[in-house]
C-alpha cells in the first residue's frame, strides 16, 4: 500500500472514498487545501463542551489572515503546535481529536496533504461516537469529497 494512503490513526474507514479524497487534495494548492480542510472541520458538528470557542475563533481569524497574505506559514505552524499541545493536555478523546484536526488544517499551509489527516480525525470522532457505523463514515467522506471538489481548480497544461 502507498504510504500516503495509510493513516497512523486506527479508524474504521472507507478506503476507496479516502483514496478518492486524497487524490483530490493532492491537486489543491496550499491555500485551497487549508480552505477545504477548514470547511470540512467547520461543517462537522461537535458539542461546544468539547472545545474552546475562543481558540476556534483564533484559528479561523488566522486562516482568514493567511488567505489574505497577512500571515506567514511559520505563524500557522506555531498555532498548529499550540493546538497539538492543547490536545495532549486534554483528558477527553473528542477534544483531543478535534484540536488535532484543526492543527492539521493549519499544517496544510505548509504541506497540503495534512488536509487528509484533518479529515481522518473527523472520521476518528465518528468512530468514537458510533464505532461500527460505516454508513456514517461513508456519509462524512462523501461530504468531504464534495467540499474538496469545489475547491479544486482546473489545472491548465501549457
Amino acid at each position: 500500500m502507498d504510504k500516503k494512503l495509510a493513516t497512523k490513526l486506527k479508524i474504521n474507514d472507507d478506503k476507496i472514498l479516502r483514496a478518492d479524497l486524497l487524490m483530490t487534495i493532492e491537486q489543491l494548492s496550499r491555500q485551497e487545501a487549508v480552505l477545504f480542510a477548514s470547511k470540512a472541520v467547520c461543517d462537522f458538528a461537535i458539542e461546544k463542551a468539547y472545545y474552546s470557542p475562543i481558540i476556534i475563533e483564533e484559528i479561523k481569524n488566522t486562516i482568514n489572515s493567511y488567505q489574505q497574505g497577512n500571515v506567514k506559514i511559520s505563524s500557522m505552524r506555531s498555532l498548529a503546535l499550540k493546538l497539538h499541545d492543547l490536545a495532549r493536555q486534554s483528558p477527553h478523546p473528542l477534544t483531543r481529536a478535534y484540536y488535532r484536526a484543526w492543527g492539521h488544517v493549519l499544517a496544510a499551509a505548509h504541506v497540503p496533504t495534512h488536509a487528509i489527516v484533518a479529515t481522518d480525525y473527523l472520521v476518528y470522532i465518528v468512530n468514537l461516537n458510533a464505532p461500527q457505523n460505516i454508513d456514517a463514515v461513508k456519509a462524512i467522506r462523501q461530504h468531504q469529497l464534495s467540499i474538496a471538489k469545489k475547491f479544486s481548480s482546473p489545472k491548465i497544461n501549457d
